[in-house]
């Protein structure tokens, strides 16, 4: 079993008992620009995050996974080492953020499919960089390529 299926597997076993709960891959992973050293992104929502308790103990039994960071806006994040690979578990509890979230991973990855020269160049790109942000950071970058983008075809289409 690898990394993204043991993952995947314990995450639906949590998911049994917590019948509300979301999930799906994000970042490099998903998108098809990741390289060896890449970590998996996995953006979770459960609407009973504040058991926190309970959620921090299953990902630490399970994952060996300690709290990284908090915030508002990016939920409470965790991060772990599954099979020698990093893992980054982000767990958020309100539906409208993760809704958004996943809605423009869905545009993305969508966008990027019919883009092989972008995702080319993005896996060549910065091989080695371990900065924490610069994934977050790559994110948003690509987010304003594809809005960019989306604008530009539409204003070629209304000009014909």
């Amino acid at each position: 079993m690898d990394v993204l299926q043991l993952v995947q597997t314990k995450l639906l076993e949590y998911q049994k008992q917590n019948k509300d709960m979301e999930f799906f891959l994000g970042g490099s992973r998903r998108f098809g620009y990741h390289n060896e050293g890449s970590d998996y992104d996995f953006f979770i929502y459960l609407p009973k995050v504040g058991d926190v308790l309970s959620v921090e103990l299953y990902f630490a039994r399970f994952f060996g996974a300690t709290s990284v960071r908090s915030s508002q806006y990016q939920g409470k994040h965790y991060r772990a080492r599954v099979l020698g690979t990093q893992v980054d578990l982000i767990l958020y509890g309100d539906k409208p953020t993760f809704d958004v979230l996943l809605l423009e991973h869905e545009k993305l990855s969508s966008f990027l499919e019919n883009q092989p020269t972008l995702v080319h160049y993005l896996t060549i790109n910065d091989v080695g960089r371990d900065d924490v942000s610069h994934g977050a950071f790559r994110y948003r970058a690509l987010v304003k390529v594809m809005e960019v983008a989306k604008i530009s075809e539409l204003g070629a289409n209304s000009i014909t």
